[in-house]
């Protein structure tokens, strides 16, 4: 083998790649090996053997001068196994054949593959193949024994590693584990984890996290942390015991032998078992353990209180296989944070629950009664199937047979025991099944169930179809023939019906009432199936005879099968042509009379095409023989043309003329409005296959307008035919004698002549108006509310724009249409997820809606998400930016400190100190809210910044009240480099903008929770909720003295009034003041005072 099958990563960039390796000379010179591969020969199996290296086409062996564990845990490691795990067997494998490649190996244990090992140079060597090292890999190498008892079996673990004993943590440590290191010291798969019951080990703590599947020969091959990483003390070190567990079980505090809290008995004390992931499952096991039958248990949750004692298991997970619970995994015995309030109680009474059929007219059918804890209750209707029926009358003695008779036997009297049943089929009595506890439910005495525990006397039969294998459903009980109700009846309960016939498993579709009404009875309603069953009286249902159907919605299916054959005829390529069908050994045709593209696709399908196509129309001529279907309409997800809804076979009153031909072909199509006013109306042309074109207007109507205008993103419905109004235009005519349905999302779904096949002149192209701009688009995942990854929403879904040749024309035609004016910029890039609809959009900047530029079809793309357009809808007047000071030591300052901007999708950047003084440093004191006209410019005092420089060349009257308003070269174009970054002082403290919770109810004049208010430019004002968070609140609150604790509790405290001064706020949470965080420009926001913030402070 060249490369083993379950080599990791590293053996894979090591060795599988051919690449990596090198070898070293005596005199260092170091030559890349371009073949390199390692295998074990000779061992009995795949992780014991020789070893075994392929250099320059030739395997040869490793001499063993030199080699010792260090050695063959590298080799190991080379092989794929665990880092650390590895043994040298000497020359236990005997000698190999070929070069000796490598000799005096001397690794130190952290490299990958021998080769980085120092050694002598490939093939020098003086060794013989008596030599050649053999190593194991599966980890027996590694010894384990159990110290601190008395007992060989049982003790505190430990493994010896590089010649030194140390312990195991507990961490993770289960069942499995226990019985992989018992199997490995001999004691077969048996033992427990016991916690830390033996005390403490010494030395190193040598593995944590151990994860053993079960089938591990030894512990140290099972997944683990590496060896000696772990944060564990000895308190830690688990123990073991490797001796099955003396447990007894019983019962306690129930009404019956038969029921109770489980307790065990563990070394001669009686404890509980914890309720976390026990279900009927491990309750069946516990069951059983008492003598009750395989697969008897119900799990009561807590019904029989708490006990007292250990809690001597906890999260037991069983297969259900097992036969006492011990035998299950679980965690460490005895070690759990549970209370008694957990403990688990079962019910094993099984077949012991006493049943009885109430006020029916035969013994075998009535209102379900159960008796429990000596009282006698109904069963409520509610989710009752045919399932839990059968249960209960096998439980009665009439066997697995019976269906619900609804509340047919009237109601009484008791509590009402048992609600929601949920049985699988195969329990032994009705209490078994799953079910709320006893007694709880929201049900009445009229909602009391009854059933009929006998065969319903059922023979069917189709009736009035064209054939016997398709016609109105019947069925004969009692010796009366009648009907089934079509209520909730689909191809599942169609299926059924037709295998009850003798049709294959799966076969029938659902024909409405095709074949008209029937007489009698309407036998069955409300027919529920789930597919698996061999009649409809097997299904769910309501009760045989009790239906408010009429006739007129009598059943009709069709079990003909999905094995028709399709084929197409005179197409001159294999994926087009007339369609053709096969029925009773006959070829016939199909009529084009409302066949639409969903019908194509499914016919496509079927022919092997995928669900794709359109429908030519007569395109390919007339056939021959019977017209075999007419009408036809598929819902789209059938797997024949043959099992859609159609009228009776040979039933048609086509002609050939009228035969469907298809495309099983995708079009890659375009659409556009040309020639129009606005982006709303227009001539209509498509792009096929990279060239535009036209529609003509034969049979074009409003409802043609309304699919294209849907395809090009208006609403539903949306759409009128304008004639000829916006004149001819150029190119092929695509598409002619379009007829659609309305409901496609495209023209080329719709049914029409051939692509590209017309006799129409381009006086008469279609021109259509859409009445809207349709597509939504919206910014996502911005800072501030102008800036974000662009969306826009198609076809009911949101997805993302592709940057290809998107630029600033493109984002101010979406800025347009999310009413900030045609302004903005691209910013970048921000990953999104979904679709990405649009890719390389070329807006020419007059268009209402990015969705109406011109760009590829609509989710045709290239790109990934990483390409996911970011634009903003600033004006660049300061709207989305705020500013901070930063220390020479990195975090943020109060009074002085390094100049730096936010700007853009998440980026700080500094300003170039060119022009820049007192004046400039006064303006961005003011934005920051210090006193206006106090500020000084200190030159480079807090060091140089990093990212992007954002502003140079900044000239301030000193008027201004933000740093934009000032002159300033283009954002990001400078000169500078991170030496000249401007460093300013503010004057004054900066307390100049107080925080308060304003809480109206609160006993004191400083309140630990309210409205947030800031005071700013001598107004208090209050803060949106936008991106507030609890790191915000703890900002806040430790610059009113509480230290940085507190929770965003929402808007609790109501609005407040005045200015909404800050909004978007993002704090690191290091801040001082909420202030110095992340926001939008002082007093610029879009929300109302009903988003305004409410924090609560906990003192420290």
């Amino acid at each position: 083998m060249s490369c083993l099958s379950f080599l990791g990563w590293l053996a894979l960039l090591h060795l599988c790649s051919g690449h990596g390796a090198s070898t070293e000379g005596k005199d260092g010179t170091v030559t890349p090996l371009t073949d390199y591969t390692v295998r074990l020969a000779g061992g009995p199996d795949s992780t014991q053997g020789r070893v075994e290296l392929y250099i320059g086409g030739q395997w040869g062996s490793v001499c063993d001068t030199g080699f010792d564990v260090t050695e063959a845990q590298v080799a190991c490691a080379s092989l794929g196994f665990n880092q650390g795990q590895g043994s040298f067997l000497g020359n236990q494998f005997g000698p190999g054949s070929g070069p000796v490649h490598l000799d005096n190996v001397v690794c130190t244990g952290s490299e990958f593959v021998l080769d980085d090992c120092q050694h002598s140079g490939i093939g020098s060597t003086n060794c013989t193949h008596d030599n050649d090292v053999s190593v194991s890999c599966v980890g027996t190498g590694y010894t384990f024994r159990l110290t601190g008892t008395a007992n060989v079996y049982e003790g505190v673990l430990e493994v010896l590693y590089r010649n030194q004993w140390g312990s195991v943590c507990e961490h993770g440590f289960d069942a499995r584990d226990a019985q992989v290191a018992c199997n490995s010291m001999g004691f077969g798969h048996i033992g427990y984890a016991m916690g830390n019951i033996f005390g403490r080990g010494d030395g190193e703590i040598w593995l944590d996290e151990v994860q053993c599947v079960g089938d591990e020969i030894n512990i140290g091959v099972c997944p683990h942390n590496p060896w000696g990483a772990s944060d564990c003390v000895h308190f830690d070190d688990i123990s073991v015991t490797c001796t099955p567990l003396d447990v007894a079980v019983r019962l306690v505090d129930g009404p019956s032998e038969n029921e109770g809290r489980v307790e065990m008995l563990f070394n001669g004390q009686w404890g509980s078992v914890c309720g976390n992931g026990f279900t009927d499952v491990e309750a069946r096991v516990a069951c059983y353990s008492l003598g009750f039958d395989q697969g008897q248990g119900t799990f009561l949750g807590s019904q029989f209180g708490p006990g007292t004692g250990q809690i001597w298991f906890d999260s037991v997970s069983c297969t259900g296989t097992e036969s006492t619970l011990n035998e299950c995994s679980h965690g460490e015995v005895g070690s759990t944070n549970c209370t008694h309030d957990q403990d688990v109680s079962i019910s094993c009474i099984g077949t012991s629950y006493e049943m009885r059929l109430v006020d029916g007219d035969f013994p075998y059918e009535g209102r379900i009664e159960i008796n429990y804890q000596g009282e006698w209750g109904t069963v409520c209707s509610d989710e009752f199937d045919a399932f839990d029926a059968q249960v209960a009358c096998s439980s009665l003695g009439f066997g697995r047979t019976g269906y619900s008779m609804g509340t047919v036997f009237g109601r009484g009297n008791g509590p009402v025991l048992l609600d929601d049943l949920n049985c699988a089929g195969d329990e032994y009595n009705i209490g078994n099944c799953q079910h709320p506890p006893w007694t709880l439910t929201n049900c009445l005495h009229v909602q009391d169930v009854g059933v009929a525990c006998t065969p319903v006397d059922v023979a069917v039969r189709l009736v009035g179809g064209a054939t016997e294998a398709e016609g109105r459903y019947e069925a004969y009980v009692n010796g009366q023939w009648g009907t089934v109700c079509d209520t909730g009846f689909s191809a599942v309960e169609a299926q059924v019906a037709c295998y009850s016939l003798g049709f294959d498993q799966g076969q029938g579709t659902f024909l409405g009432n095709q074949f008209g009404p029937g007489t009698g009875p309407v036998w069955l309603d409300e027919v529920k199936c789930f597919g698996n069953e061999t009649a409809l009286n097997g299904c769910q249902h309501s009760p045989i005879g009790s239906s408010n159907c009429s006739h007129d919605q009598d059943v009709s299916v069709s079990c003909v099968g999905t094995g028709y054959e399709v084929r197409l005829a005179d197409g001159a390529v294999p994926y087009e042509g007339r369609l053709e069908i096969n029925y009773q050994g006959e070829w016939g045709t199909v009529c084009s009379d409302s066949f639409s593209a969903i019908d194509t696709q499914v016919a496509c399908y079927s022919l092997g095409f995928g669900r794709q196509g359109y429908s030519l129309g007569g395109e390919f001529g007339g056939g021959s023989g019977t017209v075999f279907l007419d009408e036809v309409g598929c819902v789209g997800d059938e797997n024949n043309v043959g099992n859609c809804a159609h009228n009776p076979w040979t039933f048609s009153n086509c002609i050939h003329l009228q035969d469907v031909s298809i495309s099983c072909t995708t079009v890659d199509v375009a659409v556009r409005l040309a020639g129009g006013a606005t982006e709303g109306e227009g001539r209509l042309e498509m792009l096929v296959n990279g060239q535009w074109g036209t529609v003509c207007d034969t049979g074009f109507t409003d409802v043609e307008a309304q699919v294209a205008c849907y395809s090009l993103g208006f609403d539903r419905g949306q759409g009128v035919f304008a004639g000829n109004q916006f004149g001819p235009g150029t190119g092929r005519v695509w598409l002619d004698s379009v007829d659609c349905v309305g409901t496609e999302a495209v023209l080329n779904e719709c049914q029409h002549s051939q692509i590209g096949s017309s006799n129409c002149s381009h006086d008469r192209d279609v021109s259509i108006s859409c009445v809207g701009t349709g597509y939504d688009v919206r910014l996502v995942d911005g800072v501030f509310p102008k800036e974000g990854r662009l969306e826009i929403f198609y076809r009911d879904e949101w997805g993302t724009v592709c940057d290809d040749f998107f630029t600033d024309v493109d984002a101010q035609v979406a800025c347009e249409s999310l009413g900030h004016g045609r302004v903005g910029r691209v910013l970048g890039t921000s990953r999104g997820a979904g679709t990405i609809w649009l890719d390389d959009v070329e807006c020419v900047g007059t268009e209402a809606n990015v969705g109406n530029c011109v760009h590829q079809p609509w989710g045709f793309t290239n790109c990934a998400h990483g390409e996911d357009v970011a634009i903003t809808c600033s004006t660049s007047t300061g709207e989305n930016y705020a500013l901070r000071l930063v220390g020479s030591d990195g975090l943020p300052a109060l009074n002085s400190g390094r100049l730096e901007i936010y700007r853009g999708l998440n980026e700080w950047g500094s300003v170039c100190d060119t022009g820049f003084g007192d004046k400039e440093a006064q303006v961005a004191c003011a934005s920051l809210g210090f006193t206006q006209f106090e500020g000084t410019f200190i030159g480079q005092s807090h060091g140089p910044g990093s990212g992007r420089i954002w502003l140079d060349n900044v000239n301030c009257t000193g008027n201004e009240i933000m740093l934009d308003d000032c002159q300033h070269g283009p954002w990001g174009t400078v000169a500078c480099n991170h030496t000249e970054d401007v460093s300013i002082q503010c004057v004054g403290p900066w307390p100049a903008m107080p925080v308060r919770l304003v809480n109206p109810a609160a006993n004191t004049s400083t309140p630990t929770e309210g409205r947030l208010e800031i005071f700013y430019f001598g107004v208090w004002g209050t803060v949106c909720d936008t991106g507030f968070n609890n790191v915000n609140a703890q900002v806040v609150c430790a610059s009113l003295g509480f230290g940085y604790t507190g929770e965003f509790v929402f808007n609790l405290y109501g609005p407040g009034t005045d200015t909404i001064w800050l909004d978007a706020v993002s704090c690191v949470g290091n801040e001082l003041s909420v202030g110095n965080c992340a926001h939008s420009p002082w007093g610029s926001t879009t929300c109302s005072h009903n988003s305004d913030v409410s924090v609560r402070c906990v003192p420290i």
